[in-house]
């Protein structure tokens, strides 16, 4: 096993923090194998995505504050999608593309809006955003508690409920030194804030794949990256 970094940023317990534990069963916390099949009973602690720590004294009895400050980055909480764009699979018949969300079922979805042959003059937009309406908006909650000890870089669910909770962690043999706190996130996709006029590339979170089985998956078309300077935001509906 390849020791672990001084001050590394990613996957399991944080360096600076290692009691940490933070739970969210969505897109980059769950864990896949190489079919995109999910591995059940399992997260990944995303404690490891803490970007800063700090600690102050508050008074002369040895105790302090510490706070952890986690700027989440475009991706990491948000689900993970597979689609189809060539498909002939008797059972989706009727259906232009196929898409998986977060190792979910292959379903057959049709679009009002035509798959883009180019990129240019931003005629991606509209299929892309009618696309990722599909799944977004969708609600996550996110959870945390600190233990005696390094925190484990895997949570697994202990009592077999579906969920991942500090208990899931007290079964498996640590101490809670904290009760779990959460926060529900309601999240939407980057691209359905802008009505910006240059093209939008395809989201980082979908993967472009065969999922009928037809050895094809159609193609994408190639994305020029532009500077985003003209990009204006707007409230999702």
């Amino acid at each position: 096993m390849k020791p672990k970094e001084l001050d590394g940023y990613g996957y399991g317990a944080d360096d600076d923090l290692a009691s940490h534990v933070i739970m969210a069963d969505v897109g980059g916390a769950r864990v896949f194998d190489e079919n995109f099949d999910l591995m059940p009973g399992v997260i990944r602690n995303m404690a490891g995505f803490v970007n800063t720590v700090s600690a102050v004294d508050l008074n002369g009895r040895r105790q302090t504050t510490i706070t952890a400050y986690l700027h989440i980055l475009a991706g990491v909480f948000e689900p993970i999608a597979l689609i189809d764009t060539d498909v002939s699979d008797p059972s989706l018949s009727g259906y232009e593309y196929a898409i998986r969300v977060d190792s979910g079922p292959v379903t057959g979805i049709n679009l009002e809006e035509d798959f883009p042959t180019t990129m240019g003059s931003g005629v991606a937009n509209a299929f892309y955003d009618e696309l990722l309406s599909q799944y977004y908006p969708l609600v996550v909650t996110v959870r945390a508690v600190v233990v005696n000890g390094e925190a484990p870089d895997y949570i697994h669910d202990m009592n077999g409920d579906g969920k991942y909770t500090a208990r899931d962690v007290q079964l498996a043999g640590y101490e809670l030194l904290t009760n779990e706190v959460s926060i529900r996130l309601k999240l939407t996709h980057e691209n359905l804030l802008t009505d910006a006029p240059d093209s939008k590339c395809p989201p980082r979170t979908l993967i472009h794949t065969d999922l009928d089985g037809n050895m094809s998956r159609g193609e994408l078309p190639e994305c020029l990256l532009t500077s985003g300077s003209s990009r204006a935001r707007r409230v999702p509906r």
